[in-house]
């Protein structure tokens, strides 16, 4: 089980945690294309995820989790955004979260540790699956505009 305390002091630092994504994001060269949104969107970006840290870990949301990020995938394939820098800044979203867990953590006996360790696996697994369904739905979003491109029109002067 994981460590309702834990979740609840990182859900409770959500600010402090999105500001972080953010500086890191707008000194992130790898992430050029985040770079020009606003503060307020990138805001927008991060904010769910990290105040509502434990529904997102808790174990039988596995098709929301695929629903949500395959449609993340498709949305930034639209926006322009490389697949590599989704990625990245899925990467960033864990480490900031990892290293909040490990900060709100007072790990005082063997099993405040193992409350940690629960927790890190957890978004380790979150971040995994995260990271699957939104290349899946980053790559159907490529193959369906790679469809669109083929069926060109016939050429009416013929």
């Amino acid at each position: 089980m994981l460590s309702a305390t834990i979740i609840s002091r990182i859900e409770s630092k959500w600010e402090q945690i999105v500001a972080s994504v953010i500086d890191e994001t707008q000194r992130d060269h790898r992430l050029a294309s985040y770079q020009a949104l606003s503060t307020h969107e990138l805001r927008r970006r991060a904010e769910d995820l990290v105040r509502n840290l434990g529904q997102w870990l808790s174990a039988g949301n596995h098709s929301e989790i695929a629903a949500r990020f395959e449609e993340l995938g498709r949305r930034r394939h639209a926006e322009g955004f490389s697949l590599a820098e989704v990625v990245r800044k899925i990467q960033l979203l864990e480490e900031k979260l990892a290293a909040a867990a490990r900060d709100e953590n007072d790990a005082r006996n063997a099993l405040d540790i193992y409350g940690e360790l629960e927790i890190l696996r957890a978004l380790n697994r979150f971040f995994w699956l995260a990271n699957y369904h939104v290349v899946f739905g980053y790559e159907s979003a490529v193959e369906q505009s790679r469809a669109v491109e083929q069926r060109t029109p016939v050429d009416a002067s013929r």
